[in-house]
């Protein structure tokens, strides 16, 4: 009913928005006939009632404007350093006007026009003025940003714009919270927002401009004059039905000076307000002095991803603390920080259904697991800036992390009728402090110097127990027989890195320049585990006496040389790199293993570019990958209460090829953003895990797997605006051939997957806003063994209307069908929210009433599959909640 009612809404809106929009298009030339790219049309209506409309040329001073039928326009043309020309126009029908502008002898009053445009486009900057796009009854930045042209946030908080990822979310200039975008889009309120400012090619270091080549994005939130030096933000508290309650609170202080942001939340609805996509933000990178050297090194066991293990939950309380602070301590220097607090206690369930295919056997598996957590994760970091001048900056910033993840699982496996159930504990705590020092000395306008000193500590401490009536494992661990079996499991790690690298940058001329990098990246890890079985009698069974038992000191040592040469020709610009390695890695446990080899790492990166909104980017890189420390290890560990782990002293690190070939294209005239990018890796060795397969129970052990490996992916994203709708269409395809050595036999794997997601949107002002798509999944996986393929089907509507001048309504609903064609088996469930939200015109009280799981299922079905195994999983979810809401705006 949902899905017809939304349906028929966006074809009356069709028709009637037809009706109603004419268009006037042309071009904007100078005196000589030249196109000028980038030229500001605006039409400005008599009627207050409607809009501004404008658009910005294309590189062939096109432009297009949606002007309403029967209305009188002033239409006016602007390019900065030319005269503005305009003409009135009654816009009963469609037609086309072309601009000539003549060069201006003086630019004041153009230049103060140009600032009141809604969109101006500068060398790598756009810059929006958000009061031409917004209706008023915004309540976040989110809800402004998906108004702007070009500019979406996803459900996770990413922005994206013109397709590209923002890595860097600014206000007023200064990072919010280390740059995270999911906190601004979520909690800053959608009128204190002024302009949106989107950099490309961003760099944090002013003077390294033009220098590196960068691929980021920033963007700046520019507030309102009133918002520069005022406390601004709101509260919000909510009570729902049984035991379920919200608190929020969003405050910030902005000053020319200083800036200090508070958020806080509390809730009992599954809403994780800190994710695993965000704590990877907040992970930071290696300078990029140090990333573009050609070596991976995935040597750190870290256990910090652990506190993000549950998505879906039957009960949960989340509660999440964040501070931050940016101010001078003197001319030249300045300070900034924050600390963030999450503390998760959650509870969740599911129940799979496991087929185990065999060459000769297949048996299924019931599994239930009921998992409690209770983890609070730390952050905290500090940063000094120092500029004396723009020659001269220096950074040191220094960050702390701690973890303390807890959870018990309570395990039920039955395999026909014999049932074997667990209890599990895992307990673990973890530090980690980074200290980073940048400098960066310009010399002359030919030399500039950049030098990095990266140190990093991380101490982990695992503990796990298994708790059982029934023996498991037999034959791989060494049981003695009890009543009930406990076993103990210790693990304990200390690393130590430190990174150094020192950079020169050498322009040659106008168009060339040559870079060269000295760096050293040392590592040491000390990894020990240990494995026992406390007896009923108080006795202690130690595994070490069958080869369990680990004490494991790795030292891994690089020194590299880096030769970078750019250069320019015509609009292509190539850059060309060699990076030259002398690894060496010491093993010391039961004997002692020092190796040592040469490498040398190329990689060349091309851009060309057709115009400035329309460029072809390629990248090829061959890459080392340096393997966990863990994987070394010559004895026993036990992973899980069905699998043991074995590693291998004799591993190396692997190499891989890696290619990329993108193409994008903005194209303003015909408001179409379009991406299409192939990218390409193979493997000619590939460290694996070998498997040893006893019904369940599994025997893993890492081996160099000298069989090559290829990975294809495409990648494609076109968006086109008509007026006031909007459709996109996204595709991914990816293919992987692979192979595994499961039971002394080698499996040839191949898998391909499909993702397509499609939507019509609307964007209206006084009309429920309508957006409709659909979501499909295709997979196609072969082995040896096995043929399966399983489509995912997901059509979806959601819907957004402010009426009577201060009710906001959404709802959403989502149809999940999942079909796995091989053995004939479909699964169905349905998800739907809604939510109706109330502010009185200057009021600052608000008063929502909203539902949660509108249908009451109980689960989601999935299915997943890899090469000996299939799994139809139910997981549990939240009930319906239906929740009262109150909120005040400061």
């Amino acid at each position: 009913m949902l899905k017809k009612i939304a349906l028929n809404l966006l074809l009356f809106s069709m028709f009637g928005l037809k009706a109603q929009i004419i268009v006037l298009k042309g071009t904007v030339k100078d005196s000589l006939q030249n196109p000028l790219t980038y030229a500001n049309v605006i039409a400005k209506p008599q009627n207050s009632a409607i809009n501004l409309s404008f658009a910005i040329t294309d590189e062939q001073g096109r432009y297009k404007l949606e002007l309403t039928k029967n209305e009188s326009y002033t239409i006016e043309a602007s390019f900065l350093g030319y005269t503005i020309q305009g003409f009135e126009v009654n816009s009963s029908e469609s037609g086309e006007k072309d601009f000539i502008l003549k060069q201006a002898s003086q630019q004041l009053n153009e230049v103060v026009i140009i600032q009141q445009l809604p969109v101006e486009v500068k060398e790598d900057t756009i810059t929006y003025r958000t009061k031409a796009f917004i209706t008023g009854n915004e309540r976040k930045l989110k809800a402004v940003l998906n108004k702007l042209p070009g500019v979406e946030v996803d459900k996770n908080g990413l922005v994206t714009v013109q397709g590209k990822k923002v890595t860097h979310m600014l206000v007023e200039g200064k990072k919010f919270f280390g740059g995270n975008s999911k906190l601004a889009v979520e909690n800053i309120p959608a009128d204190a927002v002024g302009e949106v400012e989107v950099i490309d090619n961003y760099n944090e270091v002013a003077m390294l401009k033009g220098l590196t080549e960068t691929e980021d994005m920033a963007m700046n939130i520019k507030l309102k004059k009133n918002k520069k030096k005022f406390t601004f933000g709101d509260v919000e508290v909510g009570k729902g039905t049984k035991n379920y309650y919200l608190a929020h609170t969003g405050l910030f202080y902005y000053s020319p000076k200083t800036t200090i942001n508070f958020i806080g939340d509390i809730n009992t609805l599954g809403d994780h307000f800190f994710t695993i996509k965000d704590y990877i933000r907040f992970e930071g990178g290696i300078n990029k002095i140090l990333s573009t050297n050609g070596s991976v090194y995935n040597t750190s066991n870290s256990n910090f991803s652990s506190f993000f293990n549950f998505e879906d939950v039957t009960k949960s309380i989340n509660k999440f603390v964040a501070l931050n602070l940016n101010t001078p301590i003197s001319k030249n220097t300045a300070i900034s920080g924050y600390i963030l607090f999450s503390d998760s206690q959650t509870t969740a369930f599911n129940e799979s259904l496991r087929q185990y295919l065999f060459i000769d056997n297949t048996f299924e598996e019931q599994l239930s697991e009921k998992k409690i957590n209770n983890n609070k994760l730390a952050i905290g970091k500090i940063s000094f800036e120092h500029k004396p001048s723009f020659k001269n900056e220096l950074y040191v910033n220094t960050q702390v992390k701690y973890n303390d993840v807890g959870s018990v699982s309570e395990n039920q496996s039955i395999i026909n009728i014999n049932e074997i159930n667990f209890i599990i504990n895992k307990n673990s705590t973890d530090l980690l402090v980074k200290q980073d020092v940048e400098w960066h000395k310009k010399y002359t306008s030919k030399h500039t110097t950049s030098f990095v000193l990266n140190y990093e500590h991380q101490k982990s401490t695992p503990k796990n127990q298994w708790f059982t009536d029934t023996p498991f494992l037999q034959g791989l661990i060494p049981l003695q027989e009890d009543d009930n079996y406990t076993i103990i499991q210790n693990i304990n790690r200390q690393s130590h890195k430190l990174e150094l690298g020192l950079k020169h940058y050498w322009i040659l001329g106008a168009k060339s320049q040559l870079n060269t990098t000295f760096g050293n990246h040392y590592f040491k890890e000390n990894y020990e585990t240990s494995e026992t079985q406390e007896l009923s009698d108080g006795t202690i069974n130690d595994f070490k006496i069958a080869n369990f038992d680990n004490y494991l000191k790795y030292t891994l040592n690089d020194v590299f040389i880096g030769m970078h040469y750019k250069f320019k020709a015509g609009k292509l610009v190539v850059e060309a790199r060699g990076n030259f390695h002398n690894y060496n890695w010491e093993i010391n446990q039961d004997t002692n293993i020092i190796r040592s080899k040469l490498s040398l790492l190329p990689n060349i990166t091309a851009k060309y570019s057709f115009y400035k909104s329309e460029k072809l980017h390629f990248n090829y890189a061959l890459k080392n990958r340096f393997g966990k420390t863990n994987q070394f290890t010559n004895n026993y560990t036990l992973l899980n209460y069905n699998s043991v782990y074995k590693g291998n002293s004799s591993l190396e690190y692997t190499n891989y090829h890696t290619a990329r070939l993108l193409y994008t294209k903005f194209q303003l005239y015909k408001n179409i953003i379009m991406s299409a990018s192939v990218g390409y890796n193979k493997k000619k060795e590939s460290i694996k895990n070998e498997i040893i397969l006893s019904g369940t129970n599994k025997f893993l052990t890492p081996i160099l797997f000298e069989h090559p490996e290829t990975n294809w992916n495409f990648r494609g994203d076109i968006y086109k605006r008509y007026g006031k709708f909007k459709i996109r269409f996204t595709g991914r395809f990816d293919m992987s051939d692979y192979r595994q050595l499961i039971d002394n036999k080698l499996s040839q794997n191949k898998n391909k997957s499909q993702y397509y997601k499609s939507s019509l949107s609307t964007n209206f002002e006084k009309a429920p806003n309508i957006k409709i798509g659909y979501n499909l999944k295709l997979n196609d996986y072969q082995s040896s063994t096995l043929k399966s393929n399983y489509t995912t089907k997901e059509p979806f509507v959601e819907i957004e209307y402010n009426f009577l001048n201060g009710f906001i309504f959404k709802t959403d609903y989502y149809k999940n069908t999942f079909e796995n064609r091989a053995l004939a088996q479909k699964d169905l469930y349905e998800l739907a929210n809604t939510s109706l939200f109330y502010q009185k015109e200057d009021s600052a009280w608000g008063f929502e009433i909203k539902a949660n799981n509108l249908l009451n299922i109980n689960y989601k079905r999935s299915n997943n599959i890899n090469e000996f195994l299939i799994s139809d999983v139910k997981t549990y979810i939240l009930p319906r909640v239906v929740l009262f809401t109150v909120s005040y705006k400061l």
